[in-house]
């Protein structure tokens, strides 16, 4: 039932060329390209006995650790060449890479200036992957507005982020859920299970804040393997903790929606507004059987409930002629 898709740093900008040419069929997809950071920061996809500059380690097509401001402004130009709707970077740790504690943050302001000035060159914006307080307020600091993550952030934060009219793209399932119990997740070493863990303790606090201070944020998964794929729609569920069943319609349509236009030239899809339902808008339109303003987890058993799929005046489901 997705019918536009944002793809936060991962090396797809040739599937979302030819989504937005017509040559795929699918939903839109709006994609950063490969994210940036510091070398041992959350892009260093290197292997530890691989040398920071060796061609395999600068050519990683889903990201790239880079320093200093001129290597970062050429990262992003090289992705809004590429057709790149808005940049990703890596200021703070991240919990599934090996080089970069959760505290530690792994860019400059200088390099995060250098990133958010050249974005804003072609007006669009930066988003930041970020955990902790010091790397989200680095980032607030370089002028950036969009949050990823940020479930380590302290009140302080939250409130400023409000008073900035930035947003946080939240991934609740992924934070509250699959980090209840990291020490099963494929991969994981057990410091990168100690991380996840540190996430989880708070995520809960940290949704609490972004829902009083009225915090505009949008829904994403984070989810990366194969078993946790098919959880996607239970990230509708768990926000119900902390927000209501129309609010976490908003995230996953209009909020999102709002966010993607501001890659502003560098949109794709400039003939209409999407996320509302309206003369002039892109015809998407679901059909549900049920009322996901009263109880939202109806859509989580999205091949039953959800009757009829339509983008941009196409329908791709119809299964109202089977009742």
């Amino acid at each position: 039932g997705y019918t536009t898709l944002r793809d936060i740093g991962g090396n797809s900008l040739s599937i979302s060329r030819a989504l937005a040419r017509g040559w795929l069929t699918g939903p839109r997809l709006y994609s950063s390209g490969g994210a940036i950071s510091g070398i041992s920061g959350h892009a260093d996809l290197g292997m530890l006995t691989e040398a920071p500059g060796a061609d395999i380690y600068a050519q990683r097509g889903d990201a790239n650790a880079v320093v200093g401001a001129d290597a970062v402004r050429k990262e992003v130009l090289t992705r809004l060449r590429a057709g790149a709707t808005h940049i990703k970077v890596m200021p703070g740790g991240g919990v599934a890479s090996d080089f970069d504690p959760l505290e530690a943050t792994t860019m400059t302001l200088e390099e995060l200036r250098a990133a958010v000035e050249t974005a804003a060159d072609f007006q669009t914006y930066v988003c930041a992957h970020a955990y902790n307080d010091e790397s989200i307020n680095r980032f607030l600091d370089a002028g950036g507005r969009c949050i990823e993550h940020g479930f380590l952030a302290e009140e302080g934060t939250i409130r400023r982020m409000k008073e900035l009219g930035a947003v946080m793209s939240l991934q609740a399932y992924a934070a509250y859920e699959v980090f209840k119990d990291p020490d099963n997740i494929p991969g994981f070493s057990a410091e990168n299970a100690r991380k996840g863990r540190q996430v989880h303790e708070g995520a809960d606090q940290m949704l609490n804040w972004v829902r009083d201070y009225e915090v505009d944020a949008f829904g994403g998964s984070d989810l990366w393997t194969v078993d946790q794929l098919p959880q996607v729609p239970q990230d509708l569920v768990v926000r119900q903790r902390w927000f209501s069943d129309v609010e976490i319609l908003k995230q996953k349509t209009s909020y999102a929606a709002n966010w993607l236009a501001k890659s502003g030239p560098k949109n794709p899809y400039k003939e209409g507004s999407f996320g509302v339902i309206e003369p002039g808008a892109y015809a998407d339109l679901l059909l549900v059987d049920g009322d996901p303003t009263q109880d939202v987890s109806i859509l989580v058993d999205y091949e039953d409930s959800i009757d009829l799929i339509m983008k941009d005046g196409v329908i791709y489901k119809n299964t109202l002629g089977d009742n």
